[in-house]
């Protein structure tokens, strides 16, 4: 079955005259059923999204007014995205708080902060991304290809091969985003220490920090080079914030990092400890 996609734009206390009169909305009435006559649940966003995502009224699902979210009985009422994920597809919700649609089945679940994020370049990069995932499947094959050719030929001195693994690497990354190990790096690299020689550390965290199954392999690698240790002499507050503010690369992060987490890690490869 060819699936399609599907995307929820949520605009709050939107009015009908105003849709009517907008020339974006006009243009997808074009493509699009329009139901000009529709009625929310409830006046107020979270009862009324609760209801969209579940289907039923906030009577029955316990969200029945503005702050009860956690009272959503989410063992009697299967969400949207739950019947989504049952049939394979990627879930990602980017909203403005937690607590305005249940999480129930969401791969990712971000909040981003309205009056400072650019949100048309912030949801066109995540676009991008859910693009990118389509390819998953091919991505996923020929980077394990790739990393099994470059680990045998690194770790048995077969170094004809590394080529022939670097173009099927290549072939990888083509279809794929650069994630939490190159936003960590480049703190590092500003400070003089070349790219690859960054990444060797700041690669190994995030392998961890994301639970991939690549971490011990990759670890084991980094190891075999005996690479000197980095080492970032910035205020490592100052370089975590620099580091959050790359949505590109973090937005793209399976799991999702916090500024915390970010100092963590940092704080984790100035320690030595990395290897540990």
């Amino acid at each position: 079955m060819n699936k399609k996609n599907v995307i929820i734009i949520m605009i709050d206390g939107g009015r009908l005259d105003k849709a009517q009169q907008s020339s974006t909305f006009n243009q997808l009435k074009t493509k699009s059923v329009f139901f000009s006559n529709s009625i929310t649940y409830g006046p107020h966003t979270i009862a009324a999204m609760h209801a969209v995502f579940s289907g039923s009224y906030g009577t029955r699902t316990g969200t029945n007014s503005y702050w009860s979210t956690f009272q959503f009985k989410k063992n009697k009422f299967k969400t949207l995205t739950e019947y989504l994920k049952e049939n394979n597809y990627e879930t990602y919700a980017d909203v403005i708080n937690q607590l305005v649609v249940p999480k129930q089945g969401f791969d990712n679940y971000v909040v981003h902060d309205e009056l400072n994020d650019d949100l048309v370049k912030r949801h066109t990069n995540l676009l991008d991304e859910m693009y990118q995932k389509n390819s998953n499947n091919y991505t996923k094959f020929l980077c394990k290809k790739a990393f099994d050719i470059l680990e045998t030929a690194i770790l048995n001195e077969e170094f004809n091969d590394l080529a022939y693994g670097a173009m099927i690497s290549g072939l990888g990354f083509g279809n794929s985003s650069t994630t939490l190990g190159h936003a960590l790096s480049y703190v590092f690299s500003n400070e003089g220490f070349s790219h690859g020689h960054a990444l060797a550390f700041t690669t190994t965290v995030a392998h961890k920090f994301n639970n991939s199954e690549f971490y011990d392999r990759f670890k084991k690698l980094v190891k075999h080079f005996n690479f000197d240790h980095i080492y970032l002499t910035q205020n490592i507050s100052d370089a975590a914030k620099i580091i959050q503010s790359d949505k590109k690369h973090l937005d793209n992060n399976p799991v999702n990092v916090t500024l915390g987490d970010i100092i963590y890690l940092l704080e984790l490869i100035n320690s030595e400890k990395v290897f540990r």
